[in-house]
């Protein structure tokens, strides 16, 4: 502490930066007041809301391993009451000041709907996806009769997707001109629809069993349940995919489904009980770990292979269903922990319980 030693010294700091100044305006020139403007890169974000006069600015530190002269790319935006949203990315130089003048434009409209092969309203949830970037979207939904309503949006050309569970996904480029509506149809392909039941091996019915549908053609995984009469039905985009069903004390069931549109499958699954392991994931004063990465490996012999991989939960909790009689390795690491693995050898019904103590690195 200088201070105490009766000593002061200025110390300066000298950051990577650039100074971006910006003017929000309409088409006619005329400034934008108090519009709100955001910069943004690989997560991060700043924001300014622009004075009266349309004006802002920006001071943007770069990250400390640039170095002066080499370029980052950012994305702004503006958003104003009434206008569209403004997206541009820039690439200023460190070191250097930067000038941007933002363009609102009142936008244009994309009133559609989604309509069945033989036109009738869809009927499924859903929502229409409209792409900022070939990975950032933003979401809209589906109206009960089918309808949709995107804007305002910046001139040119949008590309929409719909999302609808179950459903194979229907994409259009629409060109929006300034101040215009853009009507748009787009038109869902007949899904098969798989239904069935889940039992027990002495034919009981199981509530709540857990489905899981992955399609190829969407690259999607959707969920479902079973009823309390363990009847489930579900639609599929038609094409491969593969049916997971899940429930506490049985054994999961797995199942590769290839179908084409418009046709209906009937599917009865008996899931055949196993062992229950569950226990805690711990330090040594007994406090639950959560997150922890708990590796299964089916022990056969001389081979090992991994059949599962899960999370502790809440207070360190975990259970998972083995096959009776079977041996398993089970491997726990956690970020700060040293790995540590158990052998395990399933019952032949019931419950058993491993508590796995892990120890800081």
């Amino acid at each position: 502490d200088l201070r105490s030693r009766g000593m002061e010294r200025k110390l300066d700091f000298i950051l990577p930066a650039v100074l971006m100044r910006g003017r929000v305006r309409d088409k006619g020139g005329r400034a934008v007041p108090f519009a709100r403007v955001v910069l943004s890169e690989d997560g991060h974000e700043m924001m300014r809301i622009a004075d009266g006069n349309g004006e802002f600015t920006m001071l943007v530190p770069f990250r400390e391993e640039r170095k002066t002269g080499i370029k980052e790319t950012f994305i702004i935006s503006a958003r104003a009451p009434g206008f569209a949203e403004s997206r541009e990315v820039i690439s200023p130089s460190i070191g250097s000041d930067k000038t941007i003048d933002i363009i609102l434009t009142k936008g244009g409209w994309i009133k559609g709907k989604v309509v069945e092969e033989d036109g009738t309203p869809v009927s499924d949830e859903g929502k229409i996806l409209l792409f900022l970037t070939l990975t950032e979207a933003l979401s809209f939904p589906i109206g009960k009769d089918g309808s949709f309503l995107l804007g305002p949006l910046q001139p040119g050309q949008h590309l929409i997707a719909t999302r609808i569970k179950g459903r194979k996904h229907v994409g259009k480029v629409v060109p929006v001109k300034d101040e215009e509506t853009t009507s748009v149809v787009l038109v869902l392909e007949r899904p098969a629809v798989v239904r069935g039941i889940v039992k027990d091996e002495d034919g009981n019915p199981i509530a709540d069993a857990e489905i899981s549908v992955f399609s190829e053609s969407t690259m999607l995984t959707d969920l479902y349940y079973s009823d309390e009469n363990g009847r489930f039905s579900f639609k599929f985009p038609g094409g491969n995919g593969r049916i997971s069903i899940d429930a506490p004390g049985y054994l999961p069931f797995e199942e590769g489904i290839e179908l084409r549109p418009g046709i209906t499958k009937e599917m009865d699954v008996v899931l055949k009980r196993g062992y229950t392991l569950w226990g805690r994931v711990v330090d040594r004063r007994g406090v639950g770990i959560e997150d922890a990465t708990i590796e299964l490996f089916e022990l056969d012999g001389s081979t090992r292979g991994k059949v599962k991989e899960l999370k502790a939960g809440s207070s360190g909790f975990f259970s998972v269903t083995l096959v009776p009689g079977k041996e398993y390795e089970i491997a726990v690491s956690a970020p700060g922990y040293i790995r540590k693995s158990e052998r395990v050898v399933a019952g032949k019904e019931g419950k058993g319980r491993l508590d796995i103590v892990m120890e800081r690195i």
